[in-house]
C-alpha cells in the first residue's frame, strides 16, 4: 500500500463521513419512520401539574401571572401553584 492510496482511502472515508452525516443518515430515519407503527391513544390521562415559581418584590406583576395560570385550558383541579417569595419589601406575599 503505497502513499496516494492511503490519501484515496482517508479521502473516501471523510467524504462518506460527510454524506453519511447529512444526506444517509437522515433519509434512513425519514424512511424508517414510515415503517415504524404509529401508536395513537385513544384516551388521554390528565396528570396533576406543579407550578412553582419565585418571586421578589413581584407585587405589580404576580397577580397577573397567577391569573394567566388560571386561564390556562387545563383542569385548574389538577393543577397546584406554589409560589416562594423571599421576604419581598412589598406586598407580593398577600397574593
Amino acid at each position: 500500500m503505497n502513499l496516494s492510496s492511503s490519501i484515496e482511502i482517508i479521502i473516501f472515508g471523510i467524504i462518506f463521513l460527510v454524506l453519511f452525516s447529512y444526506i444517509i443518515y437522515p433519509l434512513f430515519i425519514v424512511l424508517l419512520s414510515f415503517l415504524k407503527s404509529r401508536t395513537t391513544f385513544s384516551s388521554v390521562e390528565t396528570k396533576k401539574v406543579s407550578i412553582l415559581f419565585s418571586a421578589y418584590d413581584e407585587e405589580k406583576s404576580i397577580r397577573d401571572r397567577i391569573e394567566n395560570i388560571a386561564l390556562q385550558d387545563y383542569d385548574l383541579s389538577l393543577v397546584e401553584v406554589l409560589v416562594g417569595s423571599d421576604c419581598s419589601s412589598d406586598k407580593t406575599g398577600e397574593y
